[in-house]
């Protein structure tokens, strides 16, 4: 006998107690995530939905456990619970009423980020990186997908399945084992100003390789030389640290405490979910 849409809908549904499921609105490849709505705390939440395969395990408990480390980070999205039933792990989360960064990108139809624009995502991306990378936590997966621009368009960073966790907190002797997510920033950082993925320049000669920048683009040198360093192209800097990044010229003359205290709205305010 034929399903019906509604009984298919019905069927694909998630279901927790305390929770009503009312819609899909995020998938990816081990999971969904779902707008649902908590009974007891009357209030929207999101959660994850993943299989619980003996694969994912671990990397199910790597998320959660970096969840609860950023709880407090208001650059990290709030953790709410977590919760087993049916074969599915679940992770819920605050709904962040916004949009990932690739989605924001898309909204600005070809238009791309001015560097003093994308210096304020960036330097949230930063804050939220240094908090995790201070509890022996690394992203390690860190792209335009995996960042969250709320409704004042501030940052989220979600989404901690491939995390990576270190015996010991940063220190002198540690920022190496972080030195993957500072690239990723580099490559989020150049994707916004050029609107393009992230390229390098190569030619014979070692010491000019580093990433390109289209001669078209009027692109501030701090900005490009900021996205050279953190990328790993010049080694006469030291490692790119949250303390190392505010030193850096592409920060000159910029207020860290008003970004930590969110003084003000972001420079892009997404499309909110329908």
């Amino acid at each position: 006998m034929p399903v019906s849409c509604s009984q298919e809908l019905k069927q694909a549904t998630p279901s927790l107690d305390g929770y009503i499921f009312q819609k899909k609105i995020g998938q990816g490849f081990f999971g969904s995530v779902w707008l649902a709505y908590d009974i007891k705390a009357k209030v929207n939440c999101a959660i994850k939905v993943l299989e619980s395969s003996s694969m994912m395990m671990n990397e199910i408990d790597n998320e959660i456990s970096a969840y609860k480390a950023g709880k407090d980070c208001i650059f990290v999205v709030d953790f709410i619970g977590s919760s087993y039933a049916g074969g599915r792990s679940f992770i819920v989360m605050e709904l962040v009423k916004g949009r990932t960064l690739a989605d924001c990108n898309m909204a600005k139809k070809g238009i791309n980020w001015t560097c003093s624009d994308a210096r304020i995502v960036v330097s949230e991306i930063a804050i939220a990186l240094d908090y995790m990378h201070t509890r022996g936590i690394s992203h390690s997966d860190l792209h335009s997908g995996n960042i969250l621009l709320d409704d004042h368009g501030h940052v989220k960073l979600i989404d901690f399945g491939s995390a990576s966790f270190h015996d010991r907190t940063l220190n002198e002797e540690d920022v190496l084992e972080f030195e993957q997510d500072w690239e990723d920033l580099s490559h989020i950082l150049y994707e916004m100003v050029t609107g393009k993925k992230f390229e390098v320049r190569w030619n014979n000669d070692d010491d000019n390789k580093g990433p390109f920048f289209s001669e078209s683009l009027d692109i501030d040198y701090r900005c490009q030389h900021f996205i050279t360093w953190t990328s790993g192209f010049d080694e006469t800097w030291p490692a790119p640290t949250l303390e190392t990044i505010k030193y850096h010229p592409f920060f000159e003359d910029f207020s860290w405490k008003d970004i930590e205290n969110r003084s003000s709205m972001g420079p892009f305010l997404p499309p909110q979910l329908p």
